[in-house]
């Protein structure tokens, strides 16, 4: 989770003050240029605190799991919509990525009952905690240190930047983008493939973490 202030897009493209870890990023000049009052530091301490308390407070964390089902959807409809026939082209399926949204659809709206029918009637507490679990394990499902080769600083499959124009899975659409100006057979589509088997294991993991401990 990273909670954090940014200036008014409208108004500037800077992410950060130009003495950000600099010498002269002092207290004093914060205070007087930056964020006088330090108004802007408080926001975000009472937004972080008020996240905290909510999470310890809350007898199953407040996390909606359909909200990834959401973002899949609309990541394999830009897939199938902007590259599906260039892929086929290359003989390359989107047949396994469609199955694994799917399976992880399925599993998140069974997590969701399941959580619905503990809140109504009597809760075990060991069923509290592995239902806990598995939400906050679901998140590590997604992260892999190999998936971007030229970019080791990210390794969420879904959450990286994306040099191609496809609004898709990054690895994928970054792939496909430099692909496209290759032969059929190249390394680059192998790299096509290799990114799509990345999402795919991705998401058959996610949806196999939602799952009932008994089921697996």
């Amino acid at each position: 989770m990273d909670i954090a202030y940014t200036y008014d897009r409208s108004k500037t493209s800077a992410r950060i003050y130009p003495t950000y870890h600099t010498a002269f990023d002092t207290f004093d000049y914060v205070d007087k240029f930056v964020d006088p009052g330090f108004s802007s530091h408080q926001a975000v301490a009472q937004t972080a605190g008020n996240v905290l308390l909510r999470l310890s407070d809350s007898l199953f964390l407040p996390l909606n799991v359909s909200d990834y089902s959401e973002t899949l959807r609309s990541f394999l409809q830009a897939a199938q919509q902007d590259l599906g026939a260039l892929l086929e082209q290359h003989n390359i399926s989107l047949g396994p990525l469609v199955a694994a949204v799917e399976k992880f659809e399925g599993a998140a709206v069974a997590l969701g009952q399941r959580i619905s029918a503990l809140q109504k009637g009597t809760f075990d507490p060991l069923q509290v905690r592995m239902l806990n679990d598995q939400l906050m394990l679901l998140e590590r499902t997604f992260l892999n240190p190999r998936a971007f080769p030229e970019e080791r600083y990210y390794s969420h499959v879904l959450w990286a930047p994306r040099t191609g124009p496809v609004a898709t899975f990054p690895g994928l659409a970054n792939a496909c983008s430099t692909a496209m100006n290759t032969g059929p057979g190249s390394d680059a589509w192998a790299e096509v493939q290799r990114q799509l088997s990345i999402v795919v294991a991705a998401l058959e993991g996610a949806a196999a973490t939602l799952r009932p401990v008994a089921d697996l």
